[in-house]
């Protein structure tokens, strides 16, 4: 355990097996457990985004139709449990669970005509 758990949220990153709703959820715990949340909503939401693996920012500024370093931290977040609860329902097998939704439905569109 570090010794100044502080500078453990500024440290955050994204682990390799975590999801974007864990991940926020953890962000959370650990700034209301060293009394941050007095930090004002810019700060927080810049070291959200940066924990944040860059392959997931993708896909968060495709869903969030934009950049989503413009939305408020509480949207990110929000967005964050979308993606997560989405990605969960497709399955763990892909690496990239928007890749998993192509290819499922062009898989099901692909017919053969009888003559």
């Amino acid at each position: 355990m570090p010794s100044n758990l502080k500078d453990e949220v500024f440290k955050m990153t994204q682990k390799e097996d975590e999801n974007l709703e864990d991940l926020a959820e953890r962000f959370v715990y650990n700034i209301k457990r060293e009394k941050m949340d007095n930090l004002d909503e810019e700060t927080l939401k810049s070291l959200l985004l940066k924990a944040i693996k860059d392959e997931w920012i993708d896909l968060l500024n495709l869903t969030g139709k934009g950049d989503i370093s413009q939305l408020p931290f509480v949207n990110i977040c929000d967005l964050c449990v979308h993606i997560s609860r989405g990605k969960a329902q497709v399955g763990k097998s892909p690496r990239h669970p928007l890749l998993s939704r192509i290819n499922k439905f062009a898989a099901g569109t692909v017919s053969k005509e009888s003559n």
